[in-house]
């Protein structure tokens, strides 16, 4: 079996070759420009988020006159975010986007030093904070904290740029 080995591999080499020289993917190798990490102030990006936000908390029903109120405040509210170092994000007070850090590390494989995360600069009690990784040719970014018991991290999110 071991001496069958290596000519099993030397005749499946042109084959193999053969299929990936006509593939879409291979042939775009190395075309694909490098696209830098977003930063929270940048205008683009502070742009989809809004956009997103905005979006999102339009589509969903207000039931309550409180979930009206939150809904405008968190409208009005949102202007800057600013960079939090991954490392200090407190687990008890941000529960929701330490948890969407996790889940990107683990099923995503991707380094922490890849990550950004941008919260809201004027909101205390429940600030909405953005996840950004990367993503194919792109940033993905996840929005966190729309919603107080908000389980799915992806459920909200923009392809930056």
């Amino acid at each position: 079996m071991k001496k069958l080995l290596p000519i099993l591999l030397y005749a499946l080499l042109p084959f193999t070759t053969a299929v990936c020289a006509d593939d879409f993917a291979f042939n775009r190798l190395g075309q694909v420009k490098t696209i830098e990490r977003p930063s929270c102030d940048d205008a683009l990006f502070k742009s989809k988020a809004l956009g997103t936000i905005e979006t999102y908390l339009s589509k969903k029903p207000a039931l309550s006159i409180m979930q009206k109120r939150d809904k405008a405040l968190k409208l009005a509210r949102i202007s800057d975010f600013e960079e939090v170092d991954v490392q200090n994000i407190d687990y008890q007070k941000a529960y929701h986007t330490a948890s969407a850090l996790m889940m990107i590390k683990i099923n995503k494989q991707i380094d922490e030093a890849d990550i950004l995360v941008c919260r809201q600069k004027n909101e205390k009690k429940n600030p909405i904070d953005i996840v950004v990784y990367p993503y194919m040719d792109n940033f993905k970014a996840d929005i966190i904290n729309l919603e107080q018991n908000e389980q799915d991290y992806e459920r909200v999110f923009f392809i930056y740029p």
